[in-house]
Parts: C-alpha cells; sequence; structure tokens
C-alpha cells in the first residue's frame, strides 16, 4: 500500500527485489485517495507553518535528502496490477480504518501480506485482511526508541549503533510481531551517511521474509522486545540546537583520529587453549609480537601447517605502501602478496593439501592460494568477501564471510558446498544475520561435543572492540539460528587495549590474539591529509 507509483528508492528496492526473486508475486496496489490539495493564501501558510521545527525542517530538507530517499518511478512494477483506491476514516489523531467495502474488495485480490509503504498509523480489520498480516518498517530500535525520526535520536542518546525492525502490525501501538531485526554501527560524523545507511540497509528484508517462509514453510522466532516507555518526536528547534553541537563535536573528532589517531595492531600468543577462551573471556601469560617498524602493524594471526611445521601466519600492514601482504608472524618473512590489499589469511586443508584463504575484497572474488606452491584455488566469482572463514560442518562445507557491497561488518553471509573446493551455493537466508555486535568472523570455528562456537567481531563502539562468541545452534543450507555466548574485551592492563578483533588456535595449545592501539604515524598523517584536500577541490 502507497501513496502513488512514485516510491522513495529504498522502497522501490523491496519491490524490485521481490519481483527478481520471485518468491512473492505483487498482486495489488492499494493506493491512497488522497484529498485534493486546496491552495490557501501566503499569510494562512505563514501563520499554519510549525516554526517550532524550523531548524529541523530546514537541516533535514538539506542533509536528509540522501540517495536512499529519492523519488523513484515503481510504474513499471505497479501499473499493470489491479488497484484499490482508499480514503481511509481518521479516527483520533494519527489512527486510520479502511472502510469495510475496501477491505472486502481487497480480500478478493487474495493477498498474503501487505506491505505498508504509505498510510499512518493503522488499525481495524485491515490488519487481518491478509494470512501474514501488514507488514513495516520502524527505523530505529524500540527498546532504544519509540517515534522517530529514524537516524537521529542515537546522536543525542549517545548511542554506538542503531537499530531497524520490519514488523506484522497489531492493533497495539509499537507491539508488532518482528519479523526480521538489525543493528547498524551509528556514523557519528555525518547524518547523511548514518540515514543513507539505514534506509538502504534493510530494503532487502522483505524479500529475505518471504524467501524464508517460501524454503521453510514459516519464519524464525524472534524474541518479542519491550518498547521504550518514551515516545520521541520531531526535535523542536532548540533539541536541534544540541542535536548540531553534537554532530560538530563529533565531526572535528572523526577527522582528529583520522589524521592522528592511526589504528597499530599487534599479535599475542596466550598459554592457554582457544576453548578457555573462547568461555571465560579471560587470558593468562600473553607473549607478544610486534611489527619491525613503526609504520607497520600485524594483525590477523593463524596457524598454518607447512611442512609439518606450525607457522604463525598474519597480515602486514604498512601505511607508507597503504596495503596489507601475508607474512610469517616472528621473521617478517613475506608468503604472498598481491596488487590488492591482503589480510586474515584463513588456513584450510582440501585433500590433505595446505592452503590459505586470504582476504582481497578488492579484487571481487575469494581464492585459496597454495601455502607451497601459491597455486590459486577459485572458491567464490564475484563475491567480495571480506574476513572469510571456511570449515567442514556436518557434512558440508561453510563459508562464514562479510560482503564488501553488503552491509560491511554488520551482515553475515554464509554459502555451502558439498566439497571443500566447491562449487559453493548462497546460503537461502542470506544476510543470516545483521548485527554490528557480532557479525563479521575473526578467527576459527571451535567444535566441541558436536556444539559449533564462532568468533565474531564486536564492531561497535567501533571497529575490532572485541570479540563475540558465538554458538550456531541450527546449520544447514536452508535453516540457521544462532545465539551469542560471551564477548571477549581485551585486558584494560595491556599496553594495546583499544580493541581485539581475531582469535585462532595457536600452535601447543594456545590461543592467537592480535589487540589494537592508536598511536600518530606520519605516513597515515600524509595519506589522509592528501585525501581530505581531493575531496575539497574535486
Amino acid at each position: 500500500m502507497c501513496d502513488s507509483f512514485l516510491l522513495e528508492k529504498w522502497m522501490a528496492d523491496a519491490l524490485r527485489q521481490i519481483a527478481f526473486e520471485k518468491y512473492g508475486e505483487l498482486v495489488l496496489t492499494i493506493l491512497h485517495d488522497t484529498p485534493e490539495v486546496i491552495s490557501h493564501s501566503f499569510g494562512s501558510r505563514l501563520t499554519s507553518y510549525k516554526w517550532k521545527r524550523f531548524v529541523w525542517n530546514r537541516f533535514h530538507k538539506r542533509f536528509g535528502n540522501v540517495e536512499s530517499v529519492q523519488a523513484t518511478d515503481v510504474s513499471d512494477l505497479l501499473s499493470s496490477l489491479p488497484s484499490v483506491r482508499v480514503k481511509p476514516i481518521l479516527k483520533g489523531k494519527h489512527s486510520q480504518y479502511f472502510p469495510e467495502d475496501a477491505i472486502q474488495e481487497i480480500r478478493k485480490h487474495q493477498p498474503d501480506v501487505i506491505l505498508r509503504f504509505g498510510f499512518n498509523i493503522l488499525r481495524g480489520n485491515i490488519l487481518d485482511a491478509a494470512p501474514l498480516g501488514v507488514w513495516s518498517y520502524h527505523h530505529c530500535d524500540p527498546k532504544v526508541i519509540r517515534g522517530g525520526p529514524g537516524g537521529f535520536w542515537e546522536y543525542l542518546l549517545k548511542q554506538d549503533k542503531q537499530g531497524a525492525i520490519l514488523q506484522r502490525l497489531t492493533e497495539k501501538l509499537d507491539d508488532g510481531i518482528i519479523i526480521r531485526q538489525g543493528w547498524f554501527r551509528l556514523i557519528k560524523h555525518s547524518y547523511s551517511e548514518n540515514l543513507n545507511q539505514l534506509l538502504s540497509g534493510t530494503s532487502s528484508w522483505i524479500a529475505d521474509a518471504l524467501r524464508e517462509i517460501a524454503v521453510n514453510g514459516k519464519l524464525r522466532d524472534v524474541p518479542k522486545i519491550k518498547s521504550s516507555d518514551v515516545i520521541r518526536t520531531y526535535p523542536g528547534n532548540f533539541t536541534m540546537l544540541r542535536f548540531l553541537l553534537v554532530l560538530t563535536g563529533n565531526k572535528i573528532a572523526f577527522h582528529f583520529r583520522q589524521l592522528f589517531k592511526a589504528e597499530t595492531w599487534m599479535i599475542g600468543i596466550a598459554e592457554q587453549t582457544m576453548s578457555k577462551t573462547l568461555s571465560s573471556g579471560k587470558f593468562s601469560s600473553v607473549k607478544w609480537i610486534k611489527a619491525k617498524k613503526n609504520s607497520q602493524y600485524l594483525a590477523d594471526p593463524f596457524t598454518m601447517n607447512v611442512n609439518g611445521n606450525e607457522t604463525i601466519v598474519c597480515e602486514k600492514y604498512d601505511y607508507n605502501k597503504g596495503k596489507g601482504i601475508i607474512c610469517e608472524a616472528q621473521s617478517g618473512k613475506l608468503i604472498f602478496e598481491s596488487e590488492h590489499h591482503l589480510s586474515y589469511p584463513y588456513p584450510l586443508n582440501i585433500n590433505e593439501e595446505r592452503y590459505f584463504v586470504p582476504e582481497a575484497s578488492a579484487s571481487g572474488k575469494l581464492e585459496a592460494v597454495h601455502a607451497l606452491t601459491k597455486e590459486i584455488l577459485p572458491l567464490l566469482q564475484n563475491v567480495p568477501c571480506i574476513d572469510a572463514t571456511v570449515f567442514e560442518y556436518n557434512g558440508w562445507w561453510w563459508i562464514f564471510t562479510n560482503r564488501a557491497d553488503r552491509n560491511p561488518d554488520a551482515d553475515l553471509f554464509v554459502y555451502w558446498s558439498e566439497k571443500a573446493d566447491g562449487p559453493y551455493k548462497e546460503h537461502l537466508l542470506n544476510p543470516v544475520r545483521t548485527d554490528i555486535g557480532a557479525s563479521r568472523p575473526g578467527g576459527n570455528p571451535l567444535i566441541e561435543n558436536g556444539k559449533l562456537i564462532l568468533p565474531l567481531q564486536k564492531g561497535i563502539p567501533h571497529y575490532g572492540a572485541g570479540v563475540a562468541s558465538v554458538e550456531i545452534t541450527k546449520l544447514s543450507p536452508t535453516e540457521y539460528e544462532d545465539r551469542v555466548l560471551n564477548t571477549i574485551l581485551p585486558n584494560p592492563e595491556w599496553k594495546f587495549n583499544e580493541g581485539l578483533h581475531t582469535i585462532s588456535q595457536g600452535p601447543n595449545n594456545t590461543t592467537l590474539i592480535d589487540v589494537k592501539a592508536h598511536r600518530f604515524i606520519f605516513a597515515n598523517f600524509n595519506a589522509q591529509l592528501k585525501r581530505k584536500f581531493k575531496r575539497i577541490f574535486n
């Protein structure tokens, strides 16, 4: 249901994905029979204008006009469909009820679900006019923010992430049945980027849910959320002044960090098993391995067996060159490099042959590299994988990964195959998880007593803040369920204590980790300064 054949781009994208995937079919358009616009005099417009929201209106007109809200014509999808025009009955200030004759006309077309892209707060029999009800988005985390606008109040409430839900509406406001939910990192320095991320990042959820129903016959259970007691509305002028001060401070801090606070990582070898690390979140004695030059760092450590010797391999990043290579951690010896940035050298054994799978998302594909011959084995084409983790479980081979083209750090994608070298097929529930708090792979899986536990990076309050221990409770080519067990953070007493984003099995029952600190690196300062001047003058 919508107001016309012009929709915001994120809404249009949602409909186009439904049509493209063919797990659902568009059968009817419900159009809002809006009253004729009456022209008012300049004086009446001036006196009726909501001056208390003047700053918000001007700000949102300038910075809220992002790509995702651009008017998009969907007449190619909807104009050939039968349509029902509805003039809703207003009860109270915002509640709208459909006339009974309109509901009967809608039911004649037998829709399974009604999508709300227009109208106001819907109540009454329309909510049960389709077997699956009326689905609607709420672009906030209801636990934190009731009302709206989406992507705004998180700044003033000092949140590190923002949420969204797709829900089936019920008679009770803010008490719908949740179909999909997810969380994204709050882009604190840019309201525009943040809003665009929030809207575009959720546009696939309807098609994802329809696919799940078509394949499994039902939706996964999503726990009910207790909504916040405070209802938020559009901000007044004083609130906007507070918001602008916060946003300005965030922008200054962002550019300062980019110029003067470069990430630097080092590797630790903890004298304990990976199982103990993931279960306890604590560390015993740790031996540290640092890069030999101040302009370099070591990260993403894994153990690779080469000619019977267990070797710690990792990413070595050089700020002077602006990219990473794969090397031995202790000696610094080069193992592999390419024209693209490389990191996360995940070890993989195929038919007793030793490979590693480096991240090279800029190449747009995923490949395994033979540890000795450096022969390339393609795994996924046209998929820009980030930190791909490959393993065998329950008779199938799995790739867990983020994608550079789909909400990196927030959306977890799964691919499966009957053989280690493929071909790999996309999981029918992709993305299986949307949560900036635990989605990006961060180490090799642990399989104990039939349980599969996977380290996933905690991406808030910043990238690489920690690692969540996540148990995959159900996994098949058509099913996926998980639960977060605990979160592992760096010891505050360590010198490098500002982040931790890899946990893997080390040699001789040890655990490998990497930890982060920030410091000034001239090569980074120089590169960032050039990039900022280029953006200003281009």
